[in-house]
C-alpha cells in the first residue's frame, strides 16, 4: 500500500516526467530520493468547485512505491496503457 502525500503546487515536484493527460489534469512519474512516485495532478477540477469546496479536496497527490516495478503495476490497473 502506497503513502499518500498532498501538495498546494505541482511547480514544488521536481523531475516529473507526464505519464498520461486526463480531463482535469495529469499524471505524472517521478523517481526522487529513492522513492518511486505517481504523482496525480487534478488541479483543473479548480475551475469546477467552490472555494468552500476546494478547502477540503487535495488536488495534487503523491502516492510513494517501494519499487519501480509495485508503480509500474498501479499505474497499469488503475491508468491502463501510458499515452
Amino acid at each position: 500500500m502506497p503513502i499518500e502525500n498532498t501538495y498546494q503546487s505541482i511547480t514544488d515536484l521536481p523531475d516529473l516526467k507526464l505519464f498520461k493527460r486526463m480531463e482535469c489534469g495529469a499524471v505524472y512519474t517521478q523517481n526522487h530520493h529513492g522513492k518511486y512516485n505517481v504523482v496525480m495532478d487534478e488541479s483543473g477540477l479548480a475551475d469546477l468547485l467552490s472555494p468552500e469546496e476546494l478547502d477540503d479536496v487535495a488536488l495534487i497527490k503523491v502516492l510513494d512505491f517501494k519499487t519501480e516495478q509495485e508503480r509500474s503495476a498501479y499505474l497499469l490497473v488503475r491508468f491502463g496503457a501510458q499515452n
